[in-house]
This record gives C-alpha cells, structure tokens and sequence, in this order.
C-alpha cells in the first residue's frame, strides 16, 4: 500500500511539472508572436509628395500591410522637418531565402507641407554602389 501511494504522489509531481512546462513554453511563444513594433531596416528609400517607397528583407511573408508609417513633426511649426520612421508591425517569420521587396505606402494626409524637410529615421543598409535616398526639401 506505501508503494502505491508513492507511486501515485510521484507520477503527480511529474504531471504538474510537465503542464507548467508547457504553459511557459505557449506564454513565451505568444510573447515572441506578439513581438513590439519596430523600426524596419531599410535598403533603399525614396519620397515624392504623396508617397514613400521603400526597400527591405523578406524571407518569403513580408506584405505592405506588415508596416506603418509613424510621422512626427519637430515641433508646432508647420514648416518645421517631418520626421517619418517606418515600423514594421509584424514580423516576417517565413524560413525562405532572404530577398530584398520594395513597397510604397501613401504618406498620411494632413502633414504634407511645401516648405518642409523630410527626415527618415530608420537605419539604411545600403549595398555597394547604391544611394539611400534623399531629403525632400520641398513638394511635400
């Protein structure tokens, strides 16, 4: 009868070892899934008056929609510089070959001003012999 019951508060002690496991193993996938929003790593960028265009890594399951445009202004002056930084909102999880995709994405409507600079915060990668992009001084 002792060995019963040994063997039964034993195979317990496991069992609830093992689901604890795997509740902490799920919790930290769906913290990696639900990875915060962050600057995209650009290749290449250029603006027009409605729009940026932009160049970045895809291994196999980037999309236009992954990405969004945050646009701040230096201060309440209306002909003071936009700073614009493209976030990527969801991570590319896809295991393809890496590959550079460019999209364009419409610049939010209400920031266009004709006398102002604008700046693209993220960090550019650039390849040999290619240039960034350029500050758009005016026609936005």
């Amino acid at each position: 009868m002792k060995n019963a019951a040994k063997n039964v508060t034993g195979k317990g002690y496991s069992r609830y070892f093992f689901t604890i496991v795997v509740i902490a193993a799920i919790l930290l996938f769906i913290a990696q899934a639900q990875a915060a929003p962050s600057a995209a790593r650009l290749h290449h960028y250029s603006l027009s008056p409605q729009t940026l265009t932009f160049t970045v890594t895809s291994t196999g399951c980037t999309r236009v929609q992954d990405f969004d445009l945050s646009v701040e202004r230096d201060s309440s002056d209306h002909n003071a510089a936009l700073r614009i930084t493209v976030v990527r909102t969801k991570p590319d999880w896809c295991k393809g070959m890496p590959q550079r995709v460019t999209f364009t994405k419409a610049l939010p409507s209400g920031h266009a001003s004709p006398a102002a600079s604008v700046i693209i915060t993220n960090t550019v990668t650039l390849a040999p012999g290619k240039a960034a992009g350029k500050v758009l001084k005016k026609g936005l």
